[in-house]
């Protein structure tokens, strides 16, 4: 069968473990209360294609310039989790939250961290769709979002899934998604999605400086123990030395 790598991201509690699980058949991932802190990565068979999923974990609601540096390292090192690299990404937009102005923001800013590639193989996956009863298509529910939606998903070239996690009330959706990231890998000529050289050589040497001033600092704390060793052991003997009868 195909094999299919395929990195899920989106904001915090937008539904991505869950996206994951639904994709995969199986509740392979933790979900519900449980934050996703670091990069997992399930497999498993559906119809036939072998699928490796990674599962990253969200950035919260804020510029990328209060992000931590480990964590911008963490998203762009996520697609080296599933090498040579992912066929798709799918980015979770969850539905029963407004996509402002300030989402759209956030959504540029870090797949930007990842360069601008990485929009060929972009597909937005609306979540949430359970969560409310009302019968809004996906086009009126775009239109009523308004431009930072619309900018999203002109970057991604209009590809996108609506899926239910919750009931499961599309059974072919499924389906209906990895076909769609058939037709991308088609039309990317099979390409994958490969971290850039300059990203992974940029982390690697920021955590090359990193140990090596953790070294450092380890080598300069044992001198400091060292030297309060030998001060204790000089206080000790010298009051050895007062006891001492004359």
């Amino acid at each position: 069968g195909t094999e299919l790598r395929i990195v899920i991201f989106g904001t915090r509690w937008s539904g991505k473990s869950s996206s994951g699980n639904t994709i995969l058949g199986a509740p392979k991932f933790e979900c519900g209360r449980v934050r996703t802190l670091q990069c997992e990565v399930r497999c498993g068979t559906v119809s036939e294609r072998c699928l490796t999923i990674v599962d990253v974990p969200g950035w919260s609601h804020f510029p990328i310039t209060e992000t931590s540096e480990a964590s911008k390292q963490q998203f762009k090192l996520s697609l080296t989790k599933c090498l040579p690299g992912p066929h798709a990404c799918l980015l979770v937009i969850p539905r029963d939250m407004a996509f402002t102005k300030k989402q759209g923001q956030y959504v540029q800013e870090h797949l930007s961290l990842l360069g601008d590639r990485v929009w060929k193989h972009v597909v937005v996956l609306f979540t949430c769709w359970d969560y409310l009863e009302n019968k809004t298509t996906i086009d009126d529910h775009i239109k009523s979002e308004g431009e930072a939606l619309q900018k999203v998903l002109e970057k991604c070239n209009y590809r996108f899934q609506v899926f239910d996690n919750k009931r499961n009330t599309n059974p072919g959706q499924v389906d209906e998604l990895l076909t769609k990231i058939e037709e991308l890998v088609k039309m990317n000529a099979g390409e994958i999605y490969k971290a850039d050289e300059k990203i992974l050589q940029s982390i690697a040497e920021k955590r090359k400086l990193a140990a090596e001033r953790a070294s450092l600092r380890k080598i300069e704390n044992d001198k400091q123990r060292e030297r309060q060793r030998q001060l204790l052991r000089g206080i000790q003997f010298n009051s050895i030395f007062i006891i001492l009868p004359q």
